[in-house]
Order: C-alpha cells, then sequence, then structure tokens
C-alpha cells in the first residue's frame, strides 16, 4: 500500500532515508565506513584515484573510438568494393541484353523479309492460277 508523505512525517522519512545517505558518503570516500572523518590525505588519495580511473576510462574511449572508426571504414571500403563489383556486372548483363536485342531485332527483320518474300510468292501463284482459270475451262469442256 502506497502511504502518503504526510501521514509518515519527518522523522519517518528522516529514518527511511538516513541510511541511504550514509551509506552514499560510505562508497564515495575509502575507509570511512567504520566511522572515521574524512582526512585531507584521504580525499587526496581518493581524488588521485578517481583521476587515474578517469585517465584510464578516457584512454579506453579513445580506443574504443579508434576501433570503431577503422571497422567503418573498413566496412565502408567494402561495400565500396561490392557497389563497383555489383555496378560492373549490372553494365555486362545491360550489355548482353542490349546485344541480345540487337540480335533478335535482326533476326526479326530478315524473318519478316521472308515472310513478306513467301506472300509475293502466293500472290504470284494465285494470279497465275487465275491466269490459267480460262484455259482450264476451255480443256474441262472440251474434253466432257
Amino acid at each position: 500500500a502506497v502511504v502518503s508523505t504526510q501521514s509518515r512525517g519527518s522523522s519517518g522519512i528522516n529514518a527511511e532515508y538516513g541510511g541511504l545517505q550514509q551509506v552514499s558518503q560510505a562508497s564515495i570516500y575509502e575507509g570511512n565506513s567504520q566511522g572515521r572523518k574524512s582526512t585531507v590525505d584521504d580525499h587526496e588519495n581518493f581524488s588521485q584515484k578517481n583521476l587515474e580511473q578517469s585517465e584510464v576510462a578516457r584512454v579506453m574511449s579513445v580506443l574504443q573510438r579508434e576501433l570503431n572508426d577503422f571497422s567503418i571504414n573498413k566496412s565502408n571500403d567494402e561495400l565500396q568494393k561490392q557497389s563497383e563489383l555489383v555496378g560492373a556486372m549490372f553494365r555486362q548483363r545491360l550489355k548482353e541484353l542490349t546485344d541480345a536485342k540487337t540480335g533478335l531485332d535482326s533476326q526479326l527483320e530478315k524473318t519478316n523479309q521472308e515472310i513478306s518474300s513467301v506472300e509475293d510468292s502466293l500472290h504470284q501463284l494465285r494470279e497465275a492460277l487465275r491466269s490459267k482459270d480460262g484455259p482450264m475451262k476451255v480443256a474441262t469442256t472440251r474434253f466432257a
């Protein structure tokens, strides 16, 4: 159940959260967990240790940034090479497609010319048959 801060009063809040403050101070200053007062030397030691840790963290951050830059540049180079390869293959396929289309267009033109030639021959044969139609009728009537 949620209890409002007004019903607990200020003594309840101090009792509940006062320990957190003491724990926090103990974690900040080394050796302070036994109730000793912090001295200037303790503070200097703590500050020096904190500076050393922050320097290590800074160096590690620089190294991580360099590693990240290297990885990004390597990936970029690989992607660029892949893009160039895909572009070259695409251009090759496009050239093959264009050559195939040109060849098919040429074959289509030849086929259309042959069809036209055959149609002309059929037309000439029909005309020749029609021109022989009259003599054929005369010959059939004579033999009949």
